[in-house]
């Protein structure tokens, strides 16, 4: 790898600053990250020349001081703000729910009326904030590391087990996502510190059970923190999400089938009758876009019970639902309960 080879690859024009080098790669990263052309080669090739290339100008950008806009700072390192910045939305913080460096999500149970209309509540979260020591570079020195080119910066690579697959701990940069010689000993190499604490989490509707996310949050000095989650409903509920759609088992008696109901969902009543064929009621699910308020389907799927267990497990169900219910709010019961028996 050369200056002008390197230079090529990252298609820049201009002078190289760490500013367009920071942003030269995001595009082309983003662009060509394997996690976003799976089965690509040749987007994977492309990205690794990307990633040489980057990691080359980074290494001996210093040397590049005739043809790289300089100001009055005291010395160069000073001019470079951690670069590695550009791998928030790659490899960090990211809407897609990965941190820097390889860490398993945190198992957030919500129950449904969260889903529907928003979490506003205290919880107590492991969080992550930029490392005060390194200053989110990883090391004990100024130079910027290597991200690593076996991992591709995920700090993760895939396993298998038979025919199952699963992510597990970079070998050659031990998770962290980059090649660093000197970690930083008090984040670890990770450029991120992890603490647990009790925080606000405020986020509308629109997040799905079964997904990761990254969440922003505050503590109640209202200092910021990243949480990293994967969301589930209770083992014990009478819903579940599959391929994108909200599925019920709603409980009926021997005596029910072919008898009228109206049905209670997360958005209002609707009229059914019961049978051993699933009922799909459209927009009538979970929140899929809060602007538009477009939803999901609901699907519902009828459960002959035993006699005795039926009524504890209407009205199981009639809790689970009412509470979440915009149009009544989340402590109406007595006219769900009328309507629902009568």
């Amino acid at each position: 790898m050369n200056f002008k080879r390197a230079v090529k690859i990252l298609e820049i024009d201009d002078q190289v600053s760490p500013s367009v080098l920071k942003t030269s790669f995001r595009k082309l990263a983003l662009k060509y990250h394997p996690d976003r052309n799976l089965g690509d080669i040749k987007a994977e090739k492309k990205f690794r020349d990307c990633l040489d290339a980057y990691n080359f100008l980074v290494e001996h950008i210093a040397n590049f001081s005739d043809v790289t806009e300089i100001d009055e700072a005291k010395s160069y390192a000073d001019k470079i703000v951690n670069l590695d910045n550009v791998f928030d939305d790659i490899f960090g913080f990211s809407s897609q729910g990965r941190i820097l460096g390889f860490h398993a999500p945190q198992n957030v149970e919500l129950p449904l009326t969260t889903f529907v209309l928003g979490l506003n509540q205290k919880m107590t979260l492991a969080v992550y904030e930029l490392c005060p020591q390194c200053e989110g570079k990883g090391s004990r020195h100024q130079a910027i590391d290597r991200v690593c080119s076996y991992c591709f910066g995920r700090g993760s690579i895939t396993a298998k087990s038979g025919n199952t697959s699963f992510p597990k701990k970079c070998t050659k940069c031990k998770g962290r996502g980059r090649v660093i010689e000197n970690p930083c000993l008090t984040c670890d190499g990770f450029g991120k510190k992890g603490s647990s604490k009790k925080v606000d989490v405020h986020n509308a509707a629109g997040f799905w059970p079964g997904e990761t996310y990254t969440w922003t949050v505050k503590d109640f000095k209202g200092k910021q923190y990243e949480a990293f989650v994967h969301l589930t409903l209770p083992v014990r509920t009478f819903f579940h999400v599959e391929n994108g759609t909200l599925v019920c088992h709603y409980p009926v008696t021997s005596k029910d089938w072919q008898t009228d109901i109206e049905f209670p969902t997360p958005w209002g009543w609707h009229r059914l009758k019961i049978s051993d064929k699933p009922e799909r009621l459209a927009q009538a699910g979970l929140m899929q876009n809060p602007g538009t308020r477009e939803k999901s389907a609901l699907v519902i799927f009828f459960k002959e019970v035993k006699l005795k267990d039926a009524e504890r497990l209407k009205k199981e169900f009639l809790k689970e639902v009412s509470f979440c219910n915009p149009y009544y709010g989340y402590v109406e019961k007595i006219p769900w309960y009328k309507k629902f028996f009568t």
